[in-house]
């Protein structure tokens, strides 16, 4: 517990370091340490997967795939900071959302290791996917600049990632709980994040700021969460 405690006060450490030199226009000092809190919550879910003694087969499953979100969303992190700095141009930024893609889909592949989707799953998924296609697209807030359709993908993915990690608060462990809470602030911050990737001209830059710095924060608490869940088996 306390070596879990330890490295994810590290990582929200760092992060709000990456806020600080963000805010004072360091852009380069605000990435190194971007990428370090980043480095934690991997090191934590590496920590918790060879902590956890008393796994079954579908926890040794989820857990496989969890750790291999983490690490996708680790290099999806470093690619973004590589576009920030305008190193690989957009290319770095294609790159760095198909790893979060990649992401999200082994975060579904660990949840159906306890249970597979069912019909009243695709029509909830299909709702919310209507709704934050229409909050990307009908919204005054964004400029997408033809990316739009990747936006619609992502937006499937996502709202499959919500209801399958819903199912985990219907069981007892408190770390199934924890699962589900951390992949719900996951894709809070991905809506969050819009504002700062795809501010519409007129939208205020402090504004985008204040709401990338709130969505980076429900990003690295979820992320945390999810390494810090597979510590214990969810029976």
């Amino acid at each position: 517990m306390i070596t879990t405690f330890v490295l994810g006060i590290a990582s929200l450490v760092c992060l709000g370091l990456d806020h600080f030199f963000r805010i004072t226009d360091h852009r380069v000092l605000s990435l190194v340490f971007k990428g370090i809190a980043s480095v934690f919550f991997v090191v934590l879910a590496f920590y918790s997967f060879f902590k956890c003694k008393d796994k079954d087969d579908k926890f040794k499953k989820l857990s496989r795939y969890v750790v291999m979100a983490l690490c996708f969303s680790f290099a999806a992190d470093v690619m973004l900071g590589l576009n920030e700095v305008e190193i690989m141009g957009e290319g770095a930024f294609i790159v760095g959302f198909l790893l979060f893609v990649a992401a999200h889909i082994m975060y579904l592949f660990a949840f159906s290791a306890y249970k597979k989707p069912d019909r009243v799953f695709y029509i909830k998924a299909a709702v919310l996917t209507v709704i934050l296609i229409c909050y990307a697209g009908l919204t005054p807030w964004f400029n997408f600049n033809g990316l739009f359709p990747l936006i619609c993908i992502y937006s499937v993915i996502v709202s499959c990632v919500v209801f399958r990690s819903l199912d985990f608060t219907e069981r007892d462990s408190l770390n199934a709980k924890i699962m589900a809470g951390g992949m719900i602030l996951f894709v809070l911050s991905d809506m969050l994040l819009l504002f700062w990737i795809f501010p519409r001209e007129g939208v205020s830059k402090s504004v985008s700021s204040v709401i990338f710095i709130i969505s980076n924060s429900c990003y690295y608490i979820g992320q945390l969460a999810a390494a810090h869940s597979i510590s214990k088996s969810y029976s």
